[in-house]
């Protein structure tokens, strides 16, 4: 993919990926609160991990993925990204995670690069909660996909299944309108993931190392 000046950063949380997955939760649960809004479209923050939050410093707007991105130290848009034009976003991030070594043209067209992504069989603090777009047959429309980052794990809900007992940070317009235009970021159980049919704990697990 080609370059864009100034962009791709990833930052080093630990030198394990237990670490840095706590790294990843302390961060997490820093910006619950902070004036950040819901914004979808660019300028949607997610472009420096080095900065104080995930948001755009001129608009302090964010979509879900900016916060999970800062949170986790990576540039939503990284050029050596093998799928969407470099562009990391729920779909793209699963579609590596789950294809690659398919027998797929998704598969076969990531399989010279390293992983970035990968899908637990449960959830860890400071990984991801993923939920892939998907068409609503009631809404007659599709569901955008959605991210979060686990920050704590209470009684069964050890094994992913019990949603209510998991609770994750994340970057809402729902979180916006519940805190009266507080926030965005909240911290809430995971149960509004329940409502997609792909849903993932996620890793992130690129090894290039810090740039």
């Amino acid at each position: 993919m080609p370059q864009i000046p100034g962009r791709s950063k990833i930052i080093s949380l630990g030198p394990t990926p237990d670490l840095a997955r706590a790294e990843c939760a302390i961060r997490a649960l820093s910006q619950v609160g902070r004036p950040v809004k819901y914004h979808l479209p660019y300028p949607n923050g997610g472009t420096n991990p080095s900065a104080k939050g995930p948001e755009d410093v001129e608009t302090m707007q964010a979509d879900c993925i900016a916060d999970a991105a800062w949170n986790r130290g990576f540039d939503r848009f990284q050029y050596n990204f093998p799928l969407y034009d470099g562009y990391i976003n729920t779909d793209s991030m699963l579609d590596e995670a789950m294809l690659r070594g398919s027998n797929t043209d998704t598969g076969r067209q990531i399989a010279k690069s390293a992983p970035w992504f990968k899908v637990l069989a449960a959830p860890l603090i400071g990984c991801f909660l993923v939920g892939r777009t998907f068409f609503s047959k009631t809404r007659l429309r599709n569901v955008t996909g959605h991210i979060g980052t686990v920050v704590e794990i209470h009684p069964g809900g050890e094994d992913g299944r019990d949603l209510s007992k998991i609770m994750v940070v994340h970057c809402s317009p729902y979180n916006y309108q519940f805190t009266d235009g507080k926030s965005a970021i909240w911290k809430t159980d995971a149960r509004i993931w329940g409502a997609y049919p792909t849903l993932k704990f996620v890793d992130f697990v690129w090894s290039g190392g810090p740039r």
